[in-house]
C-alpha cells in the first residue's frame, strides 16, 4: 500500500519509546498476514475505511472505538499523529466493547533509512494483564525505505485496547492503517427473564406499599 492522498488511511509520526523485544508467535494470540484467512478465522467483524471524515483533535472518534494520540489530525481520510523529534510516542486504539481480534493494511514510511525496525504493537491479548508486543516492521515487506502490507490478530481472550508504539530512535517515524477490520464486538448481557420479572416485582410491591401508606 503506497501512502498517498488518493486512498483513505490514517496517518500516524510516531516517536520513541522504550525497547521491546519482539514476541511472534505467541500463545496469547494468533498473526496473520492473510485476510482472507483472518476473516474465516474470526468471523464476525466490521470495516472502517477512514473516508470522509475530517477532524482535528487528540482523541478520534469513530463510533465503535476511538484513537488517541498527542496531535491527530484527521483530513481528507487521513490521521497523522504528529510527535516531538525524540521521546516516548505512541497511539492507542479503544473499543468502546472487547474485540477478538483486528486486521489492516499497515504501511511506514520512513524518514531515515538508519531507523530500523522501529514499530510495535502492544496490547493484552490473553486476558492474564501481561503485555504481548508484536514487532510490526518485521511483519511487512520492504521496497527501499517502503514497507507496507496486511497484518492481524485474534488473541485468545477479548481486550478492549492495544498501542501502536515507536519502541527507539531520536527521529520521527510514519505509520499508516487501512482498512481496519475488528470484532466480533462483545455485547453486554441481555437481562434474563428471571431478573426483569423480579424487577417487576419489587416494582409492583413499591406501588403497593405507596398506597396503602396513602
Amino acid at each position: 500500500m503506497n501512502i498517498s492522498l488518493t486512498r483513505a488511511s490514517l496517518l500516524f509520526g510516531l516517536t520513541a519509546a522504550a525497547t521491546i523485544s519482539q514476541v511472534l508467535p505467541a500463545s496469547a494470540f494468533t498473526g496473520y498476514t492473510d485476510r482472507a484467512a483472518w476473516e474465516a478465522a474470526i468471523g464476525s467483524f466490521e470495516t472502517e475505511v477512514f473516508d470522509g471524515n475530517s477532524i482535528n483533535q487528540t482523541m478520534i472518534d469513530f463510533g465503535d472505538f476511538t484513537i488517541t494520540g498527542e496531535d491527530n489530525d484527521l483530513q481528507g481520510g487521513f490521521v497523522k499523529v504528529d510527535a516531538t523529534p525524540a521521546g516516548r510516542e505512541s497511539v492507542k486504539f479503544t473499543f468502546d466493547n472487547p474485540i477478538q481480534g483486528f486486521f489492516a493494511d499497515w504501511g511506514t514510511l520512513l524518514g531515515n533509512e538508519r531507523v530500523g525496525p522501529q514499530v510495535d504493537i502492544v496490547g493484552d491479548f490473553d486476558g492474564t494483564g501481561m503485555l504481548q508486543t508484536i514487532n510490526l516492521w518485521s511483519q511487512l515487506p520492504a521496497t527501499g525505505r517502503q514497507r507496507s502490507g496486511p497484518f492481524g490478530l485474534i488473541g485468545d481472550a477479548m481486550f478492549s485496547e492495544f498501542e501502536v508504539i515507536r519502541n527507539t530512535g531520536n527521529s520521527p517515524d510514519n505509520l499508516s492503517v487501512d482498512d481496519f477490520s475488528y470484532g466480533p464486538q462483545a455485547v453486554p448481557e441481555p437481562m434474563s427473564i428471571l431478573g426483569l420479572l423480579t424487577l417487576g416485582a419489587v416494582a409492583a410491591g413499591s406501588t403497593l406499599k405507596k398506597k396503602a401508606m396513602a
